[in-house]
């Protein structure tokens, strides 16, 4: 019985020292793949590129419905009906990729700043906020918010502009490799065609663009401002086009404010100014509507109301004028009897032993109400 004992302690011991040797095992090379030695971390919509003594060996990643060439960094669209490269090893088993022996290889790490648009902690607001940080990968996808500042329309009226736009890699190593930053060369280029699109807008196309904005809104002007920026994509602002020269494309642009400030010259100063007196005067103009209306409204009511009154009153001293008896139901003999009720100041006229009121016929000579 000992034996049998002392055999099951020595198998579970070696499953544990077995378990607790897996266990290091696997975070040991999770640890490596986030540093970037010997392995590389693989993360959904995220790519990187290992380097050996300073020359691209590998890009490598992964984005649903795309594929990278590992050579080039080419990104393209997965075709139909294809699937997908199989994951290594050690992909499947921690998430990484074997990119060679440290320190000969490595993963690639830069600097990149850029404006991330987010609602910061206890605030109920979204706002601009810079970002600068050392990063080892490039997202396939994602947004990046700018203030277009010193902007002017036809009139030379001031803008800033804040805009934010999402872009799409299409190939990592011409934008990380081929353009200092490319992140700040696609910003300038945005910045110049937003130039070129507002400064043949006047002061009413930035108002209907407000009231685009403010009704969440891609027509109109905002939408032609949405073309015009995508058209990056298809012809350079005096160079070549975005994934060409940049090796990136916009893949959506939002307008989140157009602000208006001082115009400069005398013509900018005047148009300001008639357009400020426009603007009062339909303010003016409505609010004089408004209330005309309303006095209308209430005038009309009163005189739906008496007219109302009127009818009662007659209908009154009509069943009354026959409940006297009296066989001349002529206006002439109504009246009379109207008349004879407000001399005598009652609203009730005896008919028997019953008692039949008569609302309202004596108002016009005082007496009680009802």
């Amino acid at each position: 019985m000992s034996s049998i004992l002392l055999f099951v302690l020595i198998v579970v011991m070696l499953a544990a020292i077995g378990f607790a040797g897996w266990w290091f095992y696997g975070t040991l090379i999770s640890f490596l793949g986030e540093k970037g030695a010997f392995f590389g971390t693989i993360k959904e919509g995220q790519f990187k590129v290992a380097r050996r003594g300073g020359i691209n060996v590998l890009f490598f990643g992964k984005t649903r419905g795309q594929v990278i060439d590992e050579q080039t960094g080419e990104v393209t669209e997965l075709a139909p009906g294809t699937a997908p490269k199989p994951a290594g090893y050690f992909e499947r088993k921690f998430g990484v990729r074997w990119i060679g022996f440290y320190p000969w290889y490595s993963i690639y790490h830069y600097r990149f700043r850029w404006n991330k648009w987010a609602r910061p902690p206890q605030k109920t607001d979204y706002e601009i906020i810079p970002k600068d940080e050392v990063v080892d990968s490039v997202y396939f996808r994602a947004p990046y918010a700018l203030v277009l500042r010193d902007l002017e329309t036809s009139e030379r009226l001031e803008l800033t502009v804040e805009i934010v736009f999402t872009v799409k890699i299409v190939n990592v190593n011409t934008a990380l490799f081929l353009t200092s930053d490319w992140l700040a060369n696609t910003s300038a280029q945005v910045t110049a065609a937003a130039r070129d699109f507002f400064g043949l807008r006047d002061y009413n196309d930035l108002v209907k663009m407000q009231n685009e904005i403010n009704s969440k809104s891609v027509q109109g002007n905002v939408s032609e401002f949405v073309e015009a920026m995508k058209s990056l994509n298809n012809k350079g602002f005096g160079n070549d086009a975005l994934p060409v020269k940049f090796g990136v494309m916009i893949d959506d642009i939002s307008l989140l404010s157009i602000e208006i400030g001082e115009p400069k010259g005398d013509l900018a100063k005047s148009t300001h100014a008639k357009y400020v007196a426009e603007r009062e005067a339909d303010a003016v103009k409505a609010k004089a509507e408004g209330e005309a209306s309303k006095i209308l409204t209430i005038a009309n009511a009163e005189a739906e109301g008496t007219r109302i009154v009127g009818l009662q009153k007659a209908a009154a001293l009509k069943l009354l004028h026959s409940a006297l008896g009296r066989k001349d139901g002529s206006q002439i003999g109504i009246l009379k009897l109207s008349e004879a009720l407000a001399e005598a100041r009652t609203q009730t006229v005896m008919l028997g032993g019953n008692a039949s009121p008569i609302i309202g016929v004596n108002s016009s000579k005082g007496g009680g109400t009802p």
